[in-house]
Order: structure tokens, then sequence, then C-alpha cells
């Protein structure tokens, strides 16, 4: 007897179990893929974070090494008066390099001679102050006849003093007015480290007046007094940022590099980075500031260490509520300063101290783990006319 055949199975839909695998291994390919993109994503804010404050560090880094090439002394030989006292007849058959210029770099806050007062202003690591003819004035000076119309071109060889060196501040000062009297005053300050350009106008320059017997004004005080801003305006200069996040900025002043010291000449130009081209006013038996005396170094190496914004904030946050300072917190109290423990001072040759202190300093960046770049260059000053005579 044949058996009816069996009916074929209904359709059925997924059962519970396969429906929760399912959203199961969905979720996870949606969460691997939010994560990849979000780490894709951070990354890229970082980068591009970075490289906008590396491209800023860069242009300021140019605008400073373009200038320093150049500074001027306008140096002539003249006759020697004693003490630089031209009241009295000068020394006969003798004559010296003149200038009433002033060239200098060195440590700014630290040192035998810091270049700017403890409390004047918040600087770390070097500073550098000079004249060259920059074309700047104020108001714009320009070479029309007396009584036309300015309307000609403007004199673009003007004699003005340059200024660069690192201070750290707050940004509060210089929001905009309607912020700080706004809700926006509220926002956290932003501490950071930033590389100052000082520029003085024509008109204003005081350098002419620390050569001069009847003034009362220290070496220093022609680009310390504009930099203070409680100043008249016969004093005033004019300050700005080139650039934010830089930790450091280094001058080492030296020979050039084809040119060994001469027997019997000091080996460095530059002693515990000071390079003054007055020393011989506080030093007149000095052999360096002899040699020194009003010139410039043929070669500046500059350093510039610039970090990042993450870096940067980081940084910040380990200084909030705390008496430490940049200076302190990154071994720039030290460094760069003056000779090293580990090299013996009688034995420096040029560069010994400087490439010690960059390792040191780099050392230093890392433990804290700060993201940075070096930017470095030896600048030959075109007016230099360097002599060990």
């Amino acid at each position: 007897m044949l058996r009816p055949s069996c009916a074929p199975p209904a359709n059925r839909g997924f059962t519970l179990v396969e429906l929760m695998v399912s959203m199961a291994i969905l979720i996870l390919i949606l969460f691997v893929t939010f994560t990849v993109t979000e780490s894709v994503s951070t990354i890229n804010r970082r980068t591009r974070a970075r490289i906008d404050t590396f491209q800023e560090a860069r242009a300021g880094f140019e605008t400073v090494t373009r200038r320093l090439s150049q500074a001027m002394l306008n140096t002539y030989w003249d006759y020697d008066f004693p003490n630089n006292d031209r009241s009295k007849p000068p020394t006969l058959q003798a004559y010296v390099r003149q200038s009433e210029l002033h060239f200098i770099a060195g440590p700014t806050k630290s040192g035998k001679r810091p270049l700017l007062p403890d409390g004047e202003l918040q600087s770390t690591t070097h500073g550098l102050f000079f004249q060259a003819p920059f074309g700047f004035s104020s108001p714009p000076v320009s070479s029309s006849p007396v009584g036309a119309a300015a309307s000609g071109p403007t004199l673009q060889n003007l004699l003005n003093v340059g200024g660069y060196f690192v201070e750290y501040s707050s940004d509060k000062k210089d929001r905009p007015k309607f912020l700080l009297e706004s809700k926006g005053s509220n926002v956290a300050e932003r501490w950071r480290s930033r590389l100052m350009e000082f520029s003085q106008p024509t008109e204003n320059l005081l350098v002419y007046r620390t050569t001069d017997a009847t003034t009362t004004l220290q070496p220093y005080d022609w680009f310390r007094k504009p930099l203070n801003t409680t100043g008249d305006s016969s004093t005033r200069g004019m300050k700005r940022v080139l650039a934010e996040n830089i930790v450091a900025l280094v001058l080492w002043p030296h020979r050039s590099p084809h040119e060994a010291a001469p027997s019997g000449a000091p080996r460095q130009l530059a002693p515990e980075y000071l390079y003054d081209s007055r020393l011989f006013v506080e030093r007149p038996n000095d052999k360096l500031a002899a040699l020194t005396r009003n010139q410039m170094p043929p070669m500046v190496q500059v350093t510039m260490v610039a970090i990042d914004e993450t870096s940067a904030m980081r940084l910040q946050d380990r200084l909030t509520n705390s008496t430490t300072l940049p200076e302190e917190e990154l071994g720039l109290s030290v460094l760069f300063q003056k000779p090293s423990r580990n090299i013996n001072p009688t034995k420096l040759t040029e560069g010994d101290q400087y490439r010690e202190d960059l390792k040191a300093f780099e050392e230093k960046l890392i433990a804290l783990k700060l993201s940075y770049r070096i930017f470095s260059t030896d600048v030959g000053i075109l007016q230099a006319k360097w002599s060990e005579n």
C-alpha cells in the first residue's frame, strides 16, 4: 500500500537566537568602525594642530634669522680716549674701533649680566638686541620735500632697534576689550611661552644717549626702557608675538668654522653665551672685551625649540597652583647659562657647551613627554667685518 507523500515544510523566519547573534555582530562591527574613525580623527586633529604650531614657529624662526643677518654697528677707527671720556685728551698715536651702536646677545634672566632685570618680564633662555636698517618710523617718513604731500617712497633704510626673546605670559592682557567685559572674562587663562619681537621707530632711539657722558642712562637702558610698558612716548617701542609655544631661544655667537682662534686670543667669543660689543666699558683690561670691542660676531648659531599645543596644555597643568617657574620645570635655569658640570671649563672649545646643553635639554623634554621640534641654523652677519686685531 502506497503512503501519501509528506507535504513540504512551511517557510519559516530567523529564530530569536539568530537575530541576537546577527545584532551582536553588527554592533561589534559598528563599534570597531567608530573606534577606528575616532582614532583617525583624533590623530588628524593632533597632527593638524602640530603642523599649525610648527608652521608658526618656522615663520618666527625665519624672521629672527633674516633680521639678525641685517644687524650693523657702523664701526670706524678713531682716537683712543681713556675711559671713553672725550673731555680729556686722547692717547697719543693710539686708535681704536668706535661705534655709537650696540650689539648684545645672551641670557635674559640669569647669569652674571642678565639682559632683563628680575620682575620686568617673565623671560627665559636668551635675548638678542641690535640695530639694523629696517625702515620703521612712527608716523611713516616720506622722502618727499619738506611741506609736500607724503606721496613719495618711504625711507626704507632708516635705522631701528630690533630685539627677540622668549616670554612666558598669559593671553588675558591680549584679549579684546569686549571679551574682558563680557562673560568671556571667566574663560581660563592660557599661559604660554611666546617668541616676542621688539622694535623701536627711528625717532625714538635711545642707543646714542648711552654713549653720551652727560646722560645717566645705563648700558642696557636703550632697550630696557622701551620694553617697559609704563614708559613715556619718547621711549616707546612695539612688542608683538611672533610665535606661540616657543620654550627656548638659544644664541651662540662664534667664529667662522674656517678660522681658528689665533695663539693667545680667547678661544670662545661668548663664554656663558654672553656677547656684548661694549664689554670693554666694564672690563677695559680684559682680552675678550678688547677683542669684541665694537665688533659683531661673524656667525651666530640660532636655535629655537617649539612644542605642540597639547604639550603646552600639559605643561600649563603641571605649573598650575605650583611655585615652580617654567625655566625650573624645563631645566633652563641651569642649561644654556654656564659651563656644564660634565665639561672641564679649562678645556672647553667652541661648541662643546652648546652641544652638551642641547643634548641635556632634549633629554629633559623627552622625560616630560613633551612633543617638540628644534629649529637651528648658523647665521652669517653681513656687516660683521670681523677682525682678530
